[in-house]
């Protein structure tokens, strides 16, 4: 199984099949004061021809170690990028450039000539 910051058994909603906090008592509480009563009346405000007319086709579920064997699997699929902005780095756009500026006016060294915030010189 994939190596895990924590150990799972010890956080019980971590193991439930579903992965919602709420007990039983939570959700027929969380009806009562929608006044939907169940999931279908929550929804039946929603007319029938934009709702989907079956459910959707969801991969197999998996037990928990195997998911998080396939969550490890898909982050080994990202790219870190690791480049300076004014590196090209391969698989990422070339950075953006603003009109009149480069990477070098925006760096922390000082202006050559002090201004004034009107644009005349400082004394």
């Amino acid at each position: 199984m994939a190596q895990l910051p924590f150990d799972p058994s010890k956080i019980s909603r971590e193991l439930a099949r579903h992965y919602i906090p709420a007990t039983e008592a939570d959700i027929r509480e969380m009806f009562a004061a929608s006044g939907g009563g169940d999931f279908p009346g929550l929804y039946s405000h929603i007319a029938d021809d934009v709702k989907f007319p079956t459910a959707p086709d969801l991969p197999a579920e998996l037990a928990y170690p195997d998911l998080a064997d396939a969550m490890e699997a898909l982050s080994r699929k990202n790219h870190v990028a690791t480049g300076f902005p004014r590196r090209r780095t391969p698989g990422l756009p070339p950075p953006m450039r603003l009109s009149g500026m480069s990477a070098r006016s925006v760096t922390s060294r000082p202006p050559t000539r002090r201004t004034s915030l009107n644009g005349r010189k400082a004394r």
